[in-house]
């Protein structure tokens, strides 16, 4: 270790390497009495009366809801839906076969599931799974992986997590190390449990439900109007009970009897603004849940004035979501499952990471370098070439200009065209056809038939030099360039003879 080393190290203190604002001395965030965090969600706290995890019950009331329900299928869906690759941390072969082995071991256990099930931290603020190990062909791999109900749950002041059990619900049963996936979803100031979008979820829900209940009644009211009954003064308890069940039957009955001297009237459900009113309070609670879930309203409460741009603009919205999803998720992939898998096989290799690419994003990526390339050929044809520096501004790097084969000199062995005599042009076709043998039949039987039609040797080098350009292998320039040779010296020898 060189002095700068040395003066680099001694420069990180104790103090530097160890975190002051620890959980315990947190005078805003109290720990229970057995040093274990608690839940703090204002939601669960009126409405669940509890800082235990126990009150996230409150939360499963939400997918009840069908709207609501649709709308966090949306937000899992939009991950789910994409592709996933594994790239390696490097181009490193240990690296490279972590990333195949760690491949291989996730499409082992449905990984598509697996996120899903984690995916659940987005209302709840935390998801948790289970990893069941076992051993394969000499290497440890995950068998299959268990989800856990939040409600079992809690996170000591390490934020590690500790299972409620019958025996122990106080502070939990200690869990091993690498056997506990968490996943968690609004994660602020150090909060184990997170903060899920259920706190943002419960109170559109909530006002949604009661104002349907509202509106039933309205309905119920409007359809069945409520019937009233007068008696006169000094009539018998018993007729005064006998005109009531008189009133209660009529919205089930098509005839009643009354007491003599009562009068029977319908009280109609007259309200400014009716059945709207209630409508307008459902429409806004669910604009509010899409807003809070989605950050867009387009996609779940088309209007009538829904125009392409907006429409654009609301997918964008959602895809930056779904991007900061995917990103989140590989994160604690990448600290749990994929590293422990390394842990117990690979442990030198560094990390790959999971991710799932936007497919619009791929497909404008491809589309872009396909238009690129199309410039390039327009201006070669036009007699321009990119230099290296245009090329990779325009392709980036990992790019090399291909060599072009030279002109091969023609051997000993090979004919010569100084006596061609009566030769033609198909003459020349079966000797290209000796020289390539490598190339397909089809390949093969086309120049050939374009040099049958031909009526001249420049002809003929015409068309090679066209099946030259056009064709992208080596070997094929190769054969190609022996053939333009062989039609060249025809040429010079038909010159000769015209000239004798």
């Amino acid at each position: 270790m060189n002095k700068e080393e040395e003066k680099k190290k001694a420069a990180v203190t104790p103090a530097l390497k160890h975190v002051i604002a620890t959980a315990q001395r947190d005078h805003t965030y109290p720990l229970y009495a057995h040093k274990m965090f608690k839940l703090i969600d204002a939601t669960l706290l009126y409405r669940g009366h509890s800082y235990s995890s126990d009150a996230l019950k409150l939360y499963d009331e939400i997918e009840r809801d069908n709207f609501a329900y649709s709308l966090i299928q949306k937000r899992k869906n939009a991950v789910i839906a994409r592709d996933w690759v594994v790239d390696p941390a490097s181009d490193d072969p240990q690296d490279v076969a972590a990333a195949e082995f760690v491949e291989e071991c996730l499409k082992a256990i449905n990984f598509d599931k697996l996120c899903e099930d984690l995916m659940d931290a987005i209302v709840k603020g935390f998801a948790t799974v289970e990893l069941i190990w076992g051993v394969r062909d000499g290497k440890i791999i995950i068998e299959r992986y268990l989800p856990i109900n939040q409600r079992r749950i809690m996170f000591d002041a390490d934020r590690k997590p500790r299972l409620v059990t019958m025996t122990n619900r106080l502070d939990g049963e200690e869990l091993p190390d690498r056997k506990f996936v968490v996943h968690r979803f609004g994660d602020k100031i150090g909060n184990p449990y997170g903060l899920g979008m259920g706190t943002r979820l419960f109170w559109p829900v909530f006002f949604k439900r009661e104002g349907i209940a509202s509106w039933m009644v309205f309905l119920e009211k409007f359809a069945s109007p409520t019937a009233m009954g007068e008696y006169k003064p000094g009539m018998a308890p018993a007729d005064q009970d006998t005109l009531l069940d008189s009133l209660s039957a009529i919205a089930q009955q098509t005839a009643i009897t009354v007491p003599e001297g009562s009068n029977v009237s319908l009280l109609e459900a007259a309200r400014s603004g009716g059945a709207d009113t209630y409508k307008l309070n459902l429409d806004f609670m669910n604009m509010e849940m899409s807003v809070a879930m989605l950050g867009e309203t387009l996609s779940t409460t088309m209007g009538e004035n829904g125009a392409r741009a907006a429409s654009e603009t609301h997918n964008d919205v959602r895809q930056e979501l779904t991007d900061g999803d995917c990103d989140l998720l590989s994160d604690t992939l990448s600290e749990t499952v994929i590293r422990w898998l390394l842990d117990f096989n690979m442990p030198s290799a560094r990390t790959p990471r999971v991710r799932r690419p936007q497919i619009e994003n791929e497909q404008a990526k491809t589309d872009l370098e396909k238009s690129k390339a199309d410039v390039v050929k327009t201006m070669g044809e036009a007699g321009y070439q990119p230099t290296e520096e245009k090329m990779e501004a325009m392709f980036g790097e990992g790019w090399e200009r291909k060599a072009k084969p030279s002109t091969p000199s023609l051997s000993p062995d090979q004919p010569s065209f100084a006596d061609r005599g009566d030769q033609s042009p198909l003459d020349n076709a079966g000797q290209l056809e000796a020289f390539a043998s490598k190339l397909t039949d089809q390949f093969i039987n086309d120049i050939k038939l374009k040099i049958t039609r031909a009526n001249s040797p420049e002809e003929v080098q015409k068309i090679l030099a066209v099946a030259y350009a056009e064709n992208p292998l080596d070997t094929f320039a190769e054969y190609i360039a022996q053939g333009m040779a062989l039609s060249e010296l025809e040429g010079m020898s038909e010159v000769e003879e015209d000239a004798a």
